[in-house]
């Protein structure tokens, strides 16, 4: 599967939480990923992975409040696909269609992927506890100053607004999947203040997050 979380992959799911909060290093490791498996996959097989994606980038970008016409994006890329008769030729499409519906979360990779990348990956591991950009800074030994310029020139934001912004997507996923009581997912993610969570959310997803709890509840 060319979505496997294992190592240094990112899973389905990442890509669409990476695509929402602007996580430009794992969108292009997710990318990398994609054409590495499409190229070994039977011609059939490599046409669905990469709709299969572009299905969730457009699904994200669509939470996140695109205007973009994806439906009519999708369309053409599936025939666009399907004319396609080598491996080679859905790996060249996959990357012109991933350019055109990312756009600038596909920047050429910079030298300092390699330092963002671990700062990532220390907030994945982190993002519920008290953590600042300094404590990340002292982490990679770089001043705090140079590391708030890379991190936003990395991501496309400063680093507590990509914080507070992957505490909320991990935040939606518990009340979703798992129905957690709202202050328990609060504390989980990182916020002290229950109200202060309930705010942030409604504010970014457009619903209380007890409503999504009930939904989920309810339907069960």
């Amino acid at each position: 599967c060319p979505f496997s979380s294992r190592g240094a992959g990112v899973s389905l799911a990442e890509v669409g939480v990476a695509v929402r909060v602007g996580d430009r290093v794992r969108v292009i490791r997710a990318m990398d990923q994609l054409y590495a498996s499409a190229i070994a996959q039977p011609i059939d097989e490599a046409r669905g992975s990469v709709l299969l994606f572009l299905a969730v980038v457009a699904a994200a970008q669509l939470e996140a409040g695109t205007r973009k016409p994806l439906h009519r994006f999708q369309l053409e890329a599936a025939r666009a696909l399907d004319k396609a008769r080598s491996t080679d030729q859905v790996v060249a499409l996959a990357k012109k269609l991933g350019e055109e519906i990312l756009g600038d979360l596909l920047e050429e990779k910079a030298p300092t992927d390699m330092l963002i990348n671990r700062a990532l990956n220390l907030v994945e591991r982190n993002f519920g506890r008290h953590l600042t950009d300094e404590d990340v800074a002292q982490q990679l030994s770089l001043s705090t100053s140079h590391f708030r310029h890379l991190f936003k020139q990395a991501t496309g934001q400063p680093f507590h607004q990509y914080l507070i912004s992957l505490r909320l997507e991990k935040a939606r996923v518990m009340l979703t999947e798992q129905g957690l009581p709202v202050s328990e997912v609060a504390r989980t993610v990182g916020f002290q203040s229950p109200a202060h969570f309930s705010r942030a959310f409604q504010k970014r997803f457009g619903v209380a997050p007890n409503a999504i709890r009930t939904g989920v509840r309810a339907s069960g």
